[in-house]
């Protein structure tokens, strides 16, 4: 069977296993009391369950037990190979999936939260992951040792990781967009030749878009932590290793591409956060407030300026789409110039959109 059909094998067990799921996930919510109530701050009508991460995570689950029993890896063998550097990797986004679940269920500190995902991420980085040095995009490179390499990495996967989750604030979008992100990793890792991560792309993806029709508005369940975070965790895991296999200064910047929209977003709004105004505010109640929920987000002003909800979904997707397409350009033809100038229209997009939100609440 070629391995075109056996990656769609996985895809689709992915999404059968991910929709199946989708029943016992939102009972599982009601009688765990892991609801989503309506509030100033969110877009829904009435209460909602916040346990769809169960059923995306079975989803992710089923389909790397089928990937690894078409032999698409070996015992969920990573970028080297190493059977036990995969066991890691799903260890830590298994603590990723609970401290979300927690959350979602009982709430967990902003503090708590952050301490697993730093925890998570030091046992992925341990494998072997970091980041050996950047390259510039006209000559040169900017090189770090062996522990800030290792510390650029672990910060790299809980930003990811928290991008994700902040994305998910409008039904649909961040079941879309780590979708669309996880196709464009996919081909990356195709281009950088790590057939392991392809598949693992295959897996994310289709989990995702078995969700998303349960999740589109009026979404009947939510992705909650458990679901936003472990995706965002796999993401950033998949374009950390997949960027490893090359040296070039483009396949090194794919990553930062892809993953664009959701990473400047949630630097804009965490530096906001930060820099918020408040008498009488300690640093540890501004490092706290980083990572709370509001209305700053991309998507948030979009639906300020555009009103409707779907509007503002398939313009995100459509941008992250593009985004992705401009990316994977540049690695196949080696231009760095592009990557830069897809990096800087990123974010000019990324800061209109929130001006204009800005405006709009003005009125």
């Amino acid at each position: 069977m070629s391995r075109i059909l056996l990656l769609g094998s996985v895809m689709i067990t992915a999404g059968a296993v991910s929709a199946a799921m989708i029943p016992l996930a939102a009972r599982l919510g009601w009688r765990w009391q892991g609801v989503d109530h309506p509030d100033p701050r969110k877009h829904h009508d009435g209460p909602v369950p916040r346990t769809g991460g169960i059923a995306v995570a079975a989803g992710i689950l089923a389909g790397l037990l089928v990937a690894a029993g078409l032999g698409l890896f070996s015992t969920f063998s990573t970028v080297d190979g190493d059977p036990w550097n995969g066991a890691v990797v799903l260890a830590a986004t298994a603590l990723i999936f609970a401290v979300g679940l927690l959350d979602d269920l009982r709430g967990c500190s902003v503090g708590g939260k952050l301490i697993v995902q730093i925890v998570a991420a030091v046992m992925v980085v341990a494998t072997g992951p970091s980041v050996a040095f950047v390259g510039l995009p006209f000559g040169g490179l900017i090189e770090f040792g062996p522990v800030m390499g290792s510390v650029v990495a672990v910060v790299w996967l809980v930003g990811i990781t928290n991008a994700i989750n902040f994305m998910d604030g409008l039904d649909g979008l961040a079941g879309g967009l780590a979708a669309i992100i996880a196709v464009s990793l996919g081909v990356f890792a195709v281009i950088q030749g790590v057939p392991s991560l392809v598949a693992v792309a295959a897996v994310v993806c289709g989990a995702c878009v078995g969700f998303l029709p349960f999740n589109w508005r009026p979404a009947r369940i939510f992705l909650g932590d458990s679901g936003s975070l472990t995706i965002g965790f796999v993401l950033g895991w998949l374009a950390l290793a997949a960027s490893l296999k090359s040296n070039a200064v483009v396949a090194i910047l794919v990553p930062l591409l892809a993953l664009g929209v959701p990473a400047i977003d949630a630097l804009l709004v965490m530096l906001a956060r930060f820099t918020e105004r408040v008498p009488g505010r300690r640093m540890g109640q501004r490092i706290a407030r980083v990572f709370q929920a509001d209305r700053w987000h991309v998507h948030h002003h979009g639906l300020s300026v555009f009103r409707h909800h779907k509007v503002v979904v398939l313009l995100l997707y459509a941008l992250v789409a593009c985004f992705c397409l401009f990316a994977l350009t540049a690695t196949t033809r080696s231009t760095p110039t592009l990557a830069v100038a897809t990096i800087i229209v990123e974010a000019t997009v990324v800061v209109a959109i929130r001006a204009a939100g800005v405006r709009a609440l003005k009125r």
